[in-house]
């Protein structure tokens, strides 16, 4: 599942099922949604989700056809659209400002590319920024402010690589000299400075954070 909170009363949840169709269900500061409701079908990747305010929701997955996929959430829901791409992993997205949508998805080569939203799609409606690597397991994404951007992914050699944008993107992908051998990696950050990653290794759950002591 995907989940995220536009404030501080409500709660999205987003979930595939076994026949590859998405559901939601909300959480609204005092009950749960009654049920789920049907948002997508042939979904073939884990969704991700972000907000960048009040009633808004961005939702990302891959479709049936390799391309990203995206809906939108403004006050009721928008239709779906094809973001372009070939991608071997589900997508992480992320807002770092209001109007403003990060997604990293890993593609051909198995680096990993970027697209953006700020008044239209960059760098096209259907275009994606290289921006490198060997990786293979999906990315995490996190923001910790406007202008920043914090990437990891499991790299060929089972250990989490790290690349970040802050203005301009880190010449190289960095090691962090985790072990990660069996699943993707997940990121959040609670503020500025400060980056907290998930992952897996021999059955159970590790954490680290960014900086590191």
């Amino acid at each position: 599942p995907a989940s995220v909170s536009w404030n501080s009363a409500r709660m999205d949840v987003f979930a595939r099922a076994t026949d590859n169709t998405l559901w939601h269900r909300f959480y609204d500061g005092a009950t749960w949604g009654s049920g789920w409701s049907l948002i997508a079908s042939n979904i073939t990747s884990s969704p991700a989700v972000a907000s960048w305010g009040s009633n808004r929701l961005d939702l990302f997955a891959r479709a049936s056809d390799n391309t990203l996929w995206h809906k939108w959430y403004h006050s009721g829901w928008g239709t779906g659209e094809s973001l372009g791409g070939v991608l071997t992993s589900a997508p992480a997205a992320v807002s770092w400002a209001s109007g403003r949508i990060d997604v990293i998805v890993r593609g051909g080569g198995n680096s990993y590319y970027h697209k953006y939203y700020e008044n239209g799609w960059g760098p096209s409606q259907t275009g994606f920024n290289n921006v490198g690597g060997n990786f293979t397991g999906d990315p995490g994404l996190a923001s910790w402010g406007p202008g920043r951007l914090d990437i990891f992914g499991r790299g060929s050699d089972g250990k989490t690589k790290h690349l970040w944008f802050d203005g301009t993107w880190l010449d190289t992908w960095t090691d962090m000299d985790i072990t990660q051998p069996n699943c993707g990696t997940s990121a959040v950050s609670w503020g500025p400075g400060r980056v907290d990653i998930f992952t897996c290794n021999a059955g159970s759950l590790w954490q680290s954070y960014f900086p590191r002591p």
